[in-house]
């Protein structure tokens, strides 16, 4: 096991016990020589612990003005050459075709360019003030209560007896909906339409 050598912080005075290498960094100006409490604070706070070779401002950086020689050029050509031939250094992706192979992206293609094109017809957002309006009326008519269960309070929803997508033109008819709590409007759809379901909704 290497012996620790005394030495006193040059700041603190406090006497500490390093190695031989931090005696000799002392000596040759690469270590500060304060202990660990005195270098995190006071003048050694935001500094490393190597003030005669610390960079500071005004240094003029050891690379700076310097440039490849001829010889260092040569070898970097033959270098870039070498990695041309064997089809190395280009980008991976040249030549490749883009991820929408031409076509316009999504959010700027219109008609048929764009994926979610369902031939032209126009689909009705259950957002918009009138399925608003709808879901409101059924709500009132029902006494904001759920027709299976009866409870009154909960979440409900406005179910449609006749399917959205298959019946268009029954949308926004008032006798073409009911109004559910969500447990039961999940148990409807979860359960495919249970007869005891069935018999309650009508349909």
């Amino acid at each position: 096991m290497e012996k620790k050598i005394k030495h006193k912080c040059v700041k603190c005075g406090k006497e500490r016990k390093v190695s031989r290498q931090v005696i000799w960094g002392i000596k040759t100006g690469k270590v500060s020589g304060m202990c660990r409490s005195c270098s995190r604070k006071g003048d050694g706070a935001g500094r490393r612990n190597s003030p005669n070779t610390e960079f500071k401002k005004g240094d003029v950086s050891w690379n700076k003005d310097t440039k490849h020689s001829k010889k260092h050029k040569e070898n970097l050509k033959k270098a870039w050459g070498k990695k041309k031939e064997e089809g190395r250094g280009a980008p991976w992706n040249k030549g490749l075709d883009g991820w929408n192979n031409g076509h316009e992206p999504y959010y700027i293609a219109y008609g048929k360019d764009n994926p979610n094109w369902k031939g032209g017809v126009t689909v009705e957002k259950r957002n918009g003030n009138k399925y608003k309006d709808w879901r409101i009326n059924v709500y009132k008519r029902d006494g904001f209560s759920c027709v299976v269960c009866g409870s009154v309070g909960k979440k409900l929803n406005a179910h449609h007896i006749k399917e959205w997508v298959k019946f268009p033109e029954l949308r926004f008819d008032i006798n073409n909906g009911v109004t559910m709590c969500e447990e039961c409007h999940k148990l409807y759809h979860k359960e495919k339409r249970s007869k005891i379901l069935l018999t309650v909704v009508g349909t």
